[in-house]
């Protein structure tokens, strides 16, 4: 139950994201960051799961390196000098320079 919330209210967040344009073609990124954020926590109440260490779950070290690699994605995307995928017209299409 806790995870079906979750992904309601992140389907919710990553609409109005997209409709406001915040996300420059990282829709799916943004959600992989935030699946994994809750994964991470729900992952913790579970008491059948992997351990990677005494704390620590395979789970959730799934989750911070998909976290991780989903912000460094981001980051080299919106810092590259030649992305021609991000340069929309007024009606939001996509086109090359």
């Amino acid at each position: 139950m806790y995870e079906s919330i979750w992904n309601v209210i992140g389907f919710i967040i990553l609409l109005v994201l997209r409709r406001m344009r915040i996300l420059r073609g990282e829709l799916f990124l943004s959600y992989v960051i935030w699946y994994s954020i809750g994964r991470y926590f729900i992952e913790g109440l579970r008491t059948d799961s992997l351990m990677l260490t005494d704390t620590l779950r395979m789970a959730q070290f799934i989750s911070i390196v998909l976290v991780a690699l989903s912000v460094g994605l981001i980051a080299y995307f919106r810092v590259k000098k030649d992305r021609p995928y991000y340069l929309e017209d007024k009606y939001g299409i996509a086109k090359k320079k």
